[in-house]
């Protein structure tokens, strides 16, 4: 069953809670809600296959290591956000398989709302920033 079909029920409660490396700057901040966005679409997805589905699905920005793939999955499996299972391999030995569970498409949904009040932020400071004249002399540090 997809623990994401019937998201209904997710609560938006003001309660979201970053985890470790969602609390992060820059492409740490994206890191957690990516990873769970990745696992929502794949259903089911091993190591590697999300490390493909995170530079896929961030179009490039988000180019991660095989090791930060696996501490944020070990960590979000912890926090209940996450199941695995060992699967046999094709072509080889088992791999571990990963799935969102219905408490993780819930905190999904929490960084949803939290990345559209960072994206309105963001919005405003780039609007700032088209407002500026474009005969505006770029800073050289002369």
């Amino acid at each position: 069953m997809d623990p994401c079909l019937e998201h209904a029920d997710a609560a938006e409660d003001g309660t979201f809670r970053p985890g470790a490396v969602g609390g992060g700057r820059g492409r740490r901040l994206l890191f957690e809600a990516a990873v769970l966005a990745a696992l929502a679409e794949q259903r089911a997805a091993h190591g590697y296959d999300l490390r493909r589905a995170l530079a896929e699905l961030t179009e490039g920005f988000m180019q991660v290591d095989s090791a930060s793939v696996y501490r944020i999955l070990r960590r979000l499996e912890r926090e209940g956000f996450v199941t695995s299972t060992w699967r046999d391999g094709e072509h080889g030995p088992q791999r571990r398989e990963y799935r969102l569970t219905h408490e993780g498409c819930r905190h999904l949904l929490s960084w949803r709302r939290h990345l559209e009040t960072r994206e309105r932020a963001f919005r405003t400071v780039i609007e700032a920033i088209d407002r500026l004249p474009a005969a505006t002399p770029a800073r050289t540090g002369t």
